[in-house]
């Protein structure tokens, strides 16, 4: 499991993987001051390497409020 998003998630990873088994593996990456869009671009070639077990939780939005950009 890989965790995507901004400094809300920070510590998020630690917590996540202390609720699942030892055959999961967790692991972040964090963006500080990122928008979603440029968070989600910056992992594209991850998301194409995505086996059929693998799941990414993309948490974003933070940074998008009262953001003109957002309309995008």
């Amino acid at each position: 499991m890989k965790i995507i998003g901004d400094s809300h998630l920070k510590g998020s990873a630690t917590r996540i993987s202390q609720y699942l088994n030892t055959e999961f593996e967790v692991c972040s990456f964090i963006k500080l001051g990122v928008c979603t869009n440029q968070t989600v671009h910056s992992q594209e070639m991850e998301f194409m390497s995505l086996g059929r077990k693998d799941a990414i939780v993309i948490n974003g939005g933070t940074n998008d409020i009262g953001n003109n950009s957002i309309k995008k």
